[in-house]
């Protein structure tokens, strides 16, 4: 085998590369993220909440800041609502049901993307 052939078979068994992330979530988490300059401590972190269509109610209080998402599995947006309560509290409908009442989440992303809760409420 020649030195060209050898370097060209090296070359073909090489590991690939990962892909690319892809979403609609990279954009969202650039730069929220700081620190506190006294302590060092992180201030605010961005979070994924999971809800499954079935699952009992959830309840999400995430106070601390940053980009937090609800991903919602197997629904889609037409079958949604958010209302927003006096306490401070969203409360997601899905197909007229409550499935989860939040604070601290700003986005919601179903089967069909990702938008701020502002596009559900009523």
């Amino acid at each position: 085998m020649t030195a060209a052939e050898n370097a060209e078979l090296e070359l073909a068994i090489e590991a690939p590369e990962p892909p690319a992330a892809t979403g609609n979530f990279d954009s969202l988490f650039e730069d929220f993220e700081g620190t506190d300059e006294a302590s060092g401590q992180q201030t605010a972190t961005n979070d994924l909440y999971v809800y499954r269509a079935g699952e009992p109610k959830k309840l999400i209080d995430d106070g601390d800041g940053g980009v937090n998402i609800l991903v919602l599995k197997e629904i889609y947006d037409s079958e949604l609502s958010v209302k927003k309560r006096a306490d401070g509290f969203h409360v997601v409908y899905y197909e007229g049901e409550p499935i989860v009442e939040m604070r601290g989440i700003g986005y919601l992303q179903t089967e069909n993307g990702c938008a701020p809760i502002e596009n559900w409420m009523l």
